[in-house]
């Protein structure tokens, strides 16, 4: 009986919980102008969808619906004419007695926005440098001097064109109603570029360190205070908020000092205030992704973003479970790393989820589904899948184009990878060079010539000239600009510059321009090993490049030296019979085969074609080259019914593709098979 009446009790309990009510608005943007708050206004008739309610209006831009359990999501917000400022506020939400406030713009209002900011701080920025050259002119110092300081100047004013981007673009999606009036003063500042206005505002509230470390004790002695005292619940609830508001204080701080310190190039520093912030509150994943995105890309910390981005996994599982959009977003991160670091099956594992997880909760046709398209089209890169890699890129270029139109930073990125894809599946100059001209007019046009996509796309460029062309000189004019922009954004020590040395050593090398191909993979070398260590992928362009370039200098011992060292960092990565080993194999063949020690030689071209016969098809005419090295290794040998088995297979080959150059190859393939018929008979004869 004692059972009976629980269960109706927790019945009960569960059917009579009241409702708490969430309230909301629907307004546009707050902003500041000439120094003043123009709050933003409210919307009337926005629609408001939550998951597993009806549709909310509202008539007036406020609106409320209750919440039963702790928590609800936000499913989409809709009016005319309008977009949201940021879709990530489509998400899931604990109940909070401050209304929820939700920021849409008209379309195109943003861009707008972030032009007019651009012009501001670009205007403020120059009158600083201006300032400073004229001090500098007015100095009694010597012209080398003089001429030092003024070129320092000029470099400053090339590097704030990429920053001037990033800051417009913040504040031209900041919402100055939810800030209080120190925030807006200090973001103010910030956005026209007056660092030392803003440097001081923020140093007026304290010692930074200070203000937390206290924050820190009071949280101490409340916690204490909760253990021992619930009479004084109430009282400890109140200084909880107090600490609260603190903490979301120094936070704010922590991001302007973030901030003040990108503006200055100091990415260390940046990143640390960036590190500190997430620090604050462990469990906010808008912090982790910002400390994590920021150490990727600017400090190229792969192992370190990766630990940021595995939290947010964790976290992100905890509170959501396994099919909401942060998962994916965490995958996404980890995907990333994982590329970055060589580890391809870890990477396309985490892009793979991410794909499901947004086409689930978003469509087929939305851009996140399109950017895990994209992420995918990577990696398929990266293994060489070219084929698959195309596909992918095509079908987010039709999802970006459909959801943003043409002029966008993502149709940018589909056209510069699908250029990639075509020169290296047909070999098609004009196809690739259309698709790097479309890619390079959006990237200019958005960023101006010193960004990284801008880069990005003169590298491809140059490594079309080089490899389908063959007009070395032309690849390195393009080569040598590409350096140029990534080391005023990252600086003479970054995974990107060392990418572009293995490029410049490639094109030395089809150059024969030897010294120079072996000088640039050192540097590669050198950066590679400092990030990664001493086993990374990465590293075996660079020592293959040195093997190659030392064979034709006639060092044939130290080409296989770096040519083994190259192997074994594949077979650590992919294993011993992974298709990535053939040009392994067929590197040290062709050391030895120089040496004239054709018995090794032979070993390892039997390696290569074994494994090109467990991946590719028994037809494929990379396999008929393979047959036709072995052929003329057994030659070498005397072991003329080897070479005529050899000779034979690849002529089959060649005579299913029926290609113009395969049909050319199969005469001198005819010839030698009759001449090793002869040097048969005459071996009989004897």
């Amino acid at each position: 009986m004692k059972r009976l009446i629980l269960i109706s009790l927790l019945t009960t309990a569960v059917l009579f919980a009241s409702a708490q009510t969430q309230s909301g608005v629907v307004k546009t943007r707050g902003r500041m102008v000439n120094g003043k708050l123009v709050p933003g206004t409210l919307l009337q008739g926005a629609t408001v969808e939550v998951e597993g309610r009806q549709p909310v209006l509202a008539a007036d831009g406020r609106f409320s619906f209750p919440v039963t359990g702790s928590g609800f999501r936000l499913k989409s917000v809709s009016k005319q004419g309008y977009t949201l400022v940021d879709a990530e506020v489509c998400r899931f939400y604990k109940y909070s007695a401050t209304p929820l406030q939700i920021v849409m713009e008209m379309p195109g209002q943003r861009q707008s926005d972030q032009l007019a900011k651009e012009r501001a701080l670009r205007r403020q920025l120059e009158q600083r440098l201006q300032q400073r050259e004229d001090e500098i002119e007015a100095m009694n110092v010597s012209l080398e001097e003089k001429n030092r300081l003024l070129l320092q100047v000029s470099q400053d004013r090339e590097d704030n064109e990429k920053i001037i981007k990033d800051i417009a673009k913040y504040y031209a999606t900041l919402d100055y109603d939810q800030l209080d009036e120190f925030q807006r003063q200090v973001n103010q500042c910030l956005e026209t570029g007056d660092v030392a206005r803003a440097d001081s505002l923020l140093k007026s509230r304290g010692d930074l360190g200070e203000r937390i470390s206290q924050m820190r004790k009071e949280q101490a002695t409340e916690d204490a205070e909760e253990a021992a005292i619930k009479q004084r619940q109430q009282q400890l609830d109140q200084g909880r908020e107090g600490t609260r508001k603190k903490l979301e204080l120094i936070a704010a701080d922590c991001y302007n000092y973030y901030q003040r310190y990108l503006l200055s190039h100091q990415n260390d520093s940046a990143a640390y205030y960036l590190e500190l912030r997430s620090s604050l509150d462990s469990n906010n994943l808008e912090w982790m992704n910002d400390a994590a995105y920021f150490i990727e890309f600017y400090l190229a910390d792969y192992n370190k973003a990766l630990k940021y981005y595995k939290r947010v996994l964790d976290i992100s599982l905890e509170t959501f479970g396994e099919r909401h959009p942060s998962v994916a977003t965490a995958y996404t991160g980890m995907g990333r790393e994982y590329l970055q670091m060589g580890n391809t099956k870890s990477a396309a594992d985490c892009f793979g989820k991410a794909l499901e997880i947004r086409r689930q909760w978003y469509g087929n046709e939305h851009p996140l589904v399109a950017n895990s398209l994209r992420n995918l089209g990577g990696y398929y890169l990266q293994v060489e899948d070219y084929e698959n890699a195309l596909d992918r890129f095509k079908q987010a270029l039709a999802i970006y184009r459909k959801a943003q139109g043409e002029n966008t930073p993502e149709v940018a990125h589909c056209y510069n990878s699908i250029g990639v894809c075509y020169m290296n599946i047909d070999t098609s100059f004009q196809r690739s060079m259309d698709n790097f001209g479309k890619a390079l007019a959006i990237d200019t046009a958005l960023y101006g010539i010193n960004h990284p996509d801008v880069s990005m796309v003169y590298m491809n460029i140059a490594n079309l000239y080089a490899n389908v062309l063959g007009d070395n000189k032309k690849a390195s004019g393009y080569y040598v600009r590409c350096l140029e922009i990534e080391k005023k954004l990252f600086g003479e020590r970054h995974p990107r510059i060392a990418r572009i040395y293995n490029n410049m050593a490639s094109n030395a090398l089809l150059a024969c321009e030897y010294v120079k191909a072996i000088d640039y993979s050192f540097k590669a070398i050198d950066i590679i090993k400092q990030f990664f260590g001493e086993d990374n992928i990465e590293l075996v362009y660079p020592y293959d490049y040195i093997g190659f370039a030392d064979i034709h200098e006639l060092e044939y011992d130290q080409a296989l030296q770096y040519f083994k060292k190259s192997e074994e960092i594949t077979r650590k990565v992919y294993g011993e019979d992974a298709l990535q080993m053939y040009d392994r194999y067929y590197c040290l063949a062709g050391a030895y085969e120089n040496k004239d020690e054709f018995e090794t030689a032979l070993i390892y071209s039997l390696k290569a074609l074994s494994v090109q016969e467990k991946h590719l098809d028994k037809n494929d005419e990379s396999l008929a080259d393979s047959h036709l090295d072995l052929a003329r290794l057994y030659d070498h040998i005397n072991d003329y019914d080897k070479a005529l088995e050899h000779y034979t297979r690849a002529l089959e080959i060649y005579k299913k593709n029926k290609k113009q150059e395969s049909l050319d190859l199969m005469d001198a393939i005819k010839a030698e098979i009759e001449d090793l018929k002869q040097k048969q008979s005459e071996k009989k004869q004897k």
